[in-house]
């Protein structure tokens, strides 16, 4: 069984607050208390590094650099990305990610700069690097900070 629970331990971890009860605590004590075997990932990853990813041409990989993996989880085919550890993880099951993912082994798709831009900017996106993503964009535009 995997449940989702938001952590937000700053609040209950500062010094001037008071100590309060965070929602995935009482969850991990429940299950606990009931002989089920939990595993927190917010604390340790068991998964990073496992997984390995679909082969991209080697233009791409320099283009969008990081640790992005293109990868296949049919058992999630609504979930376009996320991060797990320091990986960006890519599903290529999502439709929009796997018609990416195609485009992404066209040579004539791979030759386009203005593409292979585009890309890099989307995978600033899912990574939430929206800075790098905005820069991208207004340079595509032929704005600079002094003409904004």
């Amino acid at each position: 069984m995997v449940i989702a629970a938001i952590r937000d331990d700053s609040e209950a971890t500062r010094a001037d607050s008071k100590k309060s009860a965070l929602e995935a605590d009482l969850v991990v004590d429940y299950l606990r208390e009931n002989g089920m075997r939990v595993i927190d990932l917010s604390s340790k990853n068991l998964i990073e590094g496992r997984q390995r990813s679909k082969p991209v041409p080697e233009a791409v990989r320099q283009r969008i650099q990081g640790p992005v993996k293109f990868i296949e989880l049919p058992g999630l085919p609504n979930r376009m990305a996320w991060q797990v550890g320091s990986e960006l993880w890519i599903n290529v099951c999502h439709p929009a990610m796997g018609l990416l993912y195609s485009r992404l082994r066209e040579p004539v798709f791979v030759d386009n700069r203005e593409n292979l831009l585009i890309v890099e900017e989307l995978i600033h996106l899912l990574t939430c690097r929206f800075d790098r993503a905005l820069e991208i964009g207004i340079g595509r535009l032929g704005l600079t900070s002094g003409t904004l």
